[in-house]
C-alpha cells in the first residue's frame, strides 16, 4: 500500500499544471456546495441576529390590545418574560429648512420592569430608572439639542403633563427600534396614566429550551387566541425568506455543478493519455483490469480531497466579509451585528466527500476504457483519436429531450407553483444537449466542408472533417458549446435583475414613502411650484379569509380559537382603475366597478379563483371592524413589479377608502425640478413621511441593496467560463499531442507549417462559431424554463439587452479562441524528424 501511495503522489505532482487545474475545479465546485448548502443555516443566523436588535434575548413575542398579566402564563414553565406598557406623545421639533416653522413628531413611549427588561436586553444594561428618569434615542437627542441630565416634557392621559429627566441618551436597539422612541420605568409610566395603572400590551419571552418554542406558542394560541404570538424565528414569513434565499443560491450551485461536471468528463481523457504509462506498467506486472483501475482512482481521490478541503477552507475563511458585502440587513436606522455563527461542520463533512465521489466518479468511464486496453497498445500508444459516434447516445439524447420536454411543459401548466418541474426541465435539457451535440456537429461540419470545396478552400474542408472526427476537437467543441448555453442563462438572469433595479415600475421623479397622514394633509404638494401630477398610492399588507363556511366560522369563534393557518395574508391595492404613474400592475382596464376586485395570478392561483368568479372575502380580517362582502373576480392580473409576489388584490378606491380609511401609503410625483421638490416636501412634511427620495436616489438605493448579489453572480458567470476556458485548453494539449505524427507527415508530404497553423487555427474558430451559435440558441431555451423554476421560487421576470448579450457572447468567442496560442506555439516548435522516426 506505501507502494501505491508514494507512486500516486508522484503522478499528482509530476504534472504541476494539470494537477492545479483539477484542484482549482474541484475547489470551485466546493466552494458553491458550501454557498448553497449553509446558505439557510447563515441566513437563519443572520435573522437570529437581526431579532437580537429588535427583540434582544427574546424568542417569543406576544401582543394584546387587553392587559395581559402574569397570571395568563400560569402552568408554562422554563422561561422569562419582560412585560412592556406603551404610550405616544407628541414634541416639536424646529424646520430647520423655514426656521418660523415647527413640526410635531410622534414620541412612542415604552413602559418596563428595568430588571427583567434589562436582563432580556430590550433596554440599555446597567440602567436604573426612578419613576421620574427617562431614556431617549440619539436621533431625538441630537434633533432637540437635549442632552443626559435634561428635562423632558411629555404628555399622557387626558393631556396630562409629566416632566422627567433625562438617564440616558442611547443608540437604536431593542424598545429604541426607531426615532423618537423613549424608555421609562412602570412607576413612571403610571404617572402617564389616568388611573395610575399601567396596561401591559405587549411581552417579550425567552424561552430557555429553544427546542420547546413552538410548544410553548402552541399553548398560549390556545389558552388565549386573540392575543398575537409571534416565534420569531418561526414565523412562516421568516421560513420563507430563508427558503427562498437557499434556493436561489441551490439553483446557481447547480449550474456551477454542471460545469464542472462535464469539464472534469472533458478532462479525463488527458488524465488517463498522461497515466497510460502507469496503467501499462501495472497491467504487464500482472495487475488486473479491475485493481489497476483502483489505484488510479486513488489519485482522483486525492485531487478530490485537496480540492475539498480548500473549496470549504476558502468558504469558511471568507464567508463573513462575503455575506456582509452581498447582503443588507437593515432594521429601520438601526445598526445590526451581522452574526453569522460557526459553519456548519456536518455541511463541511459532507461538501468534502460529496468533491471526492465527483472527482472519482467523472473519469471513470474513460478509466475503464483504458485499463482495459491492450498492452501491446499501451507500449506503442495507439490510442484511438478517432471519434466514434454512438446509437446510445443519440437515443440518450433523444429520451433526455423528451423527458425535458414534458417536464417544461408541467412547469408552464400543471405545477406553476413547484420549482422541481422546471429544474428537472433545465437538467434534462442541458444532458440532452450534451449527448447530442456532436451529431449536430458533424451536420454543420459537413455542410462547411461542401461550401470550402465550392470556394476551393482544401483546408477550411479538412478543418471540418478534423472537426466531426477527431475526439479532442468535439470535445473542445462541446464544452464550449455547453459552457456557452449555461452562461447564458446566467447572464440573462443577471441582465433580467438589473433591468428590475435600474427600471423601477414607475413613472415619477420624486417618490414619497411610509405616508403616515390623510391625504389632505398632503394635498399641498400639488400646490408647489414645478409640479405636474401628483399620484397617491393606496395598498397594504392585510389578512384576509376567503369563502362563507370559513367566514362564518372566524366571525363567531375568533376569540376562542386561533385561525392564523386559515386567514391568507396579502397585498390590497385600492385604485379607479389602471394608475398613470404606478406602472408596476399590469392587466388593470381604465376603470373598475364598485363590486369588481382583480386579483394577481400567484394569489388566483392558491386561492382557486379566476376570472368570472364570484368570491365571499372577509377584508381586514385582524382589525376592529372586518369588512364584509360578495365580490365578482373581473380579472386576473400581474402584480409582480408592485409587490414582487403577485399576491395583491386591487379594491375599488371607494370600498378601499370604505375599509381602510383615506390614507395613502406612498405617491409618485412629476416635477419639474426634482430635487428642489424633494427638499420643499422634506421641510413641510418630514415628520408624517418614511422617505422622500428622487427617482435617482431610488435607484441607486434599490442598486446598493442588490448589488452584492449582483457581483456574486458575475462571479459565478467568471468561474463558469474559466472552468469552460481550462477544459479546452487541456484539451488542445491532448489533441496536439494526440496527432503530433499525423502533422509531421503533412508538414513533411503536402502542407508548410505556417498551413499547418492555419488548419488548426481554422478547426478552433469553426469549433467556437459553431459551439456559441447553437449554444446561444440552447441558452434562450433553458433561460425560459430555468427563469420559470426560479419564478415559483420569486417573481423574477426575463428580460435580454440585446447589445450586452452580442457583447458577451463575443467575449465568450474570443475567451475560447486564446487556447489556440499554445497549439500554435507546439506547432513551430516540433521537430518533424522525432516524429517521423518514431512512426
Amino acid at each position: 500500500m506505501g507502494v501505491i501511495l508514494k507512486h500516486t503522489f508522484r503522478n499528482i505532482f509530476a504534472k504541476p499544471l494539470m494537477t492545479l487545474f483539477l484542484v482549482v475545479t474541484i475547489t470551485i465546485c466546493s466552494f458553491s456546495g458550501m454557498l448553497a448548502f449553509d446558505m439557510s443555516n447563515s441566513v437563519e443566523n443572520i435573522f437570529i441576529g437581526l431579532f437580537n436588535t429588535v427583540a434582544g434575548a427574546a424568542n417569543v413575542v406576544v401582543g394584546s390590545s387587553d392587559d395581559i398579566e402574569e397570571s395568563d402564563f400560569e402552568g408554562l414553565s422554563g422561561y422569562e418574560a419582560a412585560y412592556v406598557s406603551s404610550k405616544t406623545s407628541n414634541v416639536t421639533v424646529r424646520n430647520n429648512q423655514m426656521y418660523a416653522y415647527y413640526n410635531q413628531k410622534r414620541l412612542n413611549i415604552s413602559g418596563v420592569d428595568v430588571e427583567s427588561a434589562s436582563k432580556m436586553r430590550i433596554i440599555p444594561k446597567d440602567v436604573d430608572l426612578s419613576e421620574n428618569d427617562i431614556i431617549i434615542d440619539e436621533v431625538m437627542a441630537k434633533e432637540l439639542e437635549l442632552n443626559e441630565g435634561d428635562p423632558l416634557k411629555v404628555y399622557g392621559d387626558n393631556y396630562v403633563d409629566v416632566e422627567y429627566r433625562i438617564k440616558k441618551i442611547a443608540k437604536l436597539s431593542g424598545l429604541l427600534e426607531s426615532e423618537y422612541s423613549a424608555v421609562i420605568s412602570d412607576e413612571g409610566m403610571a404617572r402617564l396614566c389616568y388611573d395610575g395603572r399601567p396596561k401591559h400590551t405587549a411581552v417579550y419571552i425567552k424561552v430557555e429550551d429553544k427546542s420547546k418554542v413552538s410548544e410553548f406558542c402552541d399553548a398560549m394560541e390556545e389558552r388565549f387566541p386573540n392575543y398575537e404570538v409571534q416565534d420569531l424565528m418561526g414565523e412562516k414569513m421568516v421560513q420563507d425568506q430563508i427558503n427562498t434565499i437557499s434556493n436561489m443560491f441551490k439553483m446557481l450551485f447547480l449550474v456551477t455543478l454542471i460545469l464542472v461536471i462535464f469539464v472534469t468528463i472533458t478532462l479525463s481523457e488527458r488524465i488517463m493519455r498522461d497515466r497510460m504509462s502507469t496503467i501499462g506498467t501495472l497491467r504487464s506486472l500482472g495487475v488486473s483490469p479491475n485493481l489497476t483501475a483502483r489505484i488510479i482512482l486513488i489519485e482522483n481521490m486525492f485531487y478530490g480531497l485537496f480540492g475539498g478541503l480548500i473549496g470549504t477552507g476558502l468558504y469558511r475563511a471568507s464567508r463573513d466579509a462575503l455575506f456582509n458585502s452581498v447582503f443588507t440587513v437593515s432594521a429601520g436606522s438601526m445598526e445590526v451585528e451581522m452574526n453569522l455563527g460557526n459553519v456548519s461542520v456536518p455541511v463541511m463533512i459532507a461538501v468534502i466527500i460529496g468533491a471526492i465521489v465527483v472527482e472519482m466518479l467523472c473519469p471513470l468511464r474513460e478509466l475503464l476504457k483504458s485499463t482495459n486496453t491492450a498492452i501491446r497498445d499501451i507500449i506503442f500508444d495507439n490510442k484511438d483519436t478517432e471519434y466514434k459516434y454512438k446509437n446510445k447516445n443519440k437515443i440518450i439524447s433523444i429520451v433526455c429531450a423528451v423527458i425535458a420536454g414534458i417536464a417544461s411543459v408541467l412547469a408552464f401548466t400543471a405545477f406553476k407553483d413547484s420549482p422541481v418541474p422546471g429544474v428537472l426541465g433545465f437538467l434534462f435539457m442541458v444532458l440532452s444537449l450534451f449527448c447530442g451535440y456532436p451529431f449536430v456537429l458533424r451536420t454543420a461540419s459537413k455542410i462547411i466542408e461542401k461550401i470550402s470545396m465550392k470556394v476551393n478552400n482544401p483546408i477550411l474542408g479538412l478543418a471540418a472533417t478534423n472537426l466531426r472526427s477527431n475526439k479532442t476537437s468535439i470535445g473542445s467543441s462541446k464544452l464550449a458549446f455547453i459552457a456557452t448555453s449555461v452562461c447564458l442563462v446566467m447572464f440573462i438572469y443577471i441582465s433580467s435583475l438589473k433591468h428590475d433595479v435600474v427600471t423601477p415600475p414607475m413613472d415619477a421623479d420624486v417618490i414619497l414613502r411610509g405616508l403616515s397622514e390623510n391625504v389632505e394633509s398632503y394635498e399641498y404638494i400639488k400646490t408647489l411650484d414645478g409640479v405636474n401630477k401628483v399620484e397617491f398610492d393606496y395598498s397594504r399588507d392585510n389578512s384576509i379569509l376567503v369563502g362563507k363556511e370559513k367566514i362564518e366560522d372566524y366571525l363567531e369563534n375568533k376569540y376562542v380559537k386561533k385561525f392564523d393557518d386559515e386567514l391568507t395574508n396579502i397585498k390590497v391595492f385600492g385604485t379607479y382603475g389602471n394608475p398613470e404613474l404606478n406602472q408596476g400592475y399590469k392587466g388593470l382596464p381604465d376603470s373598475i366597478s364598485g363590486d369588481e376586485i382583480y386579483i394577481a395570478k400567484k394569489l388566483a392561483r392558491e386561492l382557486k379563483l379566476k376570472a368570472g368568479d364570484n368570491a365571499e372575502i372577509l377584508f381586514d380580517a385582524k382589525g376592529v371592524v372586518p369588512y364584509r362582502g360578495t365580490f365578482k373576480v373581473a380579472g386576473i392580473i400581474d402584480s409582480g413589479q408592485a409587490d414582487s409576489s403577485n399576491r395583491t388584490i386591487v379594491l375599488p378606491f371607494e370600498l378601499y377608502k370604505k375599509i381602510y380609511l383615506d390614507r395613502p401609503s406612498k405617491a409618485y410625483i412629476k416635477t419639474d425640478d426634482p430635487v428642489k421638490t424633494a427638499e420643499l416636501i422634506k421641510s413641510y412634511s418630514s415628520s408624517t413621511i418614511d422617505k422622500v427620495n428622487t427617482i435617482d436616489e431610488y435607484i441607486k438605493e434599490i442598486q446598493d441593496l442588490s448589488g452584492g448579489e449582483l457581483a456574486l453572480l458575475y462571479m459565478i458567470i467568471i468561474i463558469g467560463v474559466s472552468l469552460a476556458v481550462i477544459g479546452i485548453y487541456c484539451n488542445q494539449i491532448v489533441g496536439f499531442e494526440s496527432r503530433k505524427r499525423e502533422s509531421a507527415v503533412l508538414v513533411s508530404t503536402a502542407m508548410s507549417k505556417g498551413n499547418l497553423v492555419k488548419l488548426f487555427f481554422e478547426e478552433t474558430v469553426l469549433s467556437g462559431v459553431i459551439a456559441i451559435g447553437f449554444g446561444t440558441v440552447a441558452g434562450l431555451v433553458e433561460t425560459v424554463v430555468f427563469i420559470k423554476a426560479l419564478k415559483a421560487i420569486m417573481e423574477q421576470e426575463m428580460f435580454i439587452n440585446v447589445g450586452q448579450t452580442v457583447v458577451f457572447l463575443l467575449v465568450m468567442f474570443f475567451t475560447f479562441g486564446i487556447t489556440i496560442i499554445k497549439t500554435m506555439r507546439d506547432i513551430n516548435r516540433m521537430k518533424i524528424a522525432e516524429q517521423l522516426k518514431y512512426e
